[in-house]
């Protein structure tokens, strides 16, 4: 693929997912307030769209770099990124479940508390995962 073209799609990318991750938050920000959700939830949203936003920059940097360099590798890529940022979903799973667990302890920890952050969480995830597959088959689709 052409440079310009790469960069165009990566333009793209960036504008679209900024956008789920923007009406995302927007939306459990307006259910916590309206449902009268617990405000420990905006801990999870927050983390949500910090790691929704850096895995989107390095999904799609590393995608530009494959696109540019060596077209055949992109099948491999597609099948290695949604690994990688599972493994790395489940790691900062695990690491705020350790702090929670500690942070929570002279309050006692709860399952409502994992609860906060696992909800928003998964709904940035699986958001972004739909995103990338849906993306990725009309920019397949095209260059064909």
């Amino acid at each position: 693929m052409e440079r310009q073209q790469v960069k165009a799609i990566g333009n793209k990318y960036y504008k679209y997912s900024l956008w789920i991750i923007a009406g995302l938050s927007v939306l459990l920000f307006f259910l916590t307030c309206v449902c009268d959700w617990s405000m420990e939830m905006v801990n999870g949203i927050v983390v949500s769209v910090v790691f929704s936003l850096l895995s989107s920059i390095v999904y799609i940097s590393v995608w530009k770099a494959l696109a540019v360099s060596s077209t055949k590798n992109l099948t491999k890529f597609y099948l290695g990124a949604p690994i990688v940022r599972m493994l790395s979903a489940m790691l900062l799973i695990i690491s705020y479940l350790l702090i929670a667990v500690k942070r929570f302890a002279i309050d006692g920890f709860s399952s409502s508390h994992l609860l906060y952050f696992i909800a928003p969480f998964t709904a940035y995830y699986f958001a972004l995962l739909i995103f990338d597959s849906i993306f990725f088959v009309f920019i397949e689709k095209n260059k064909k």
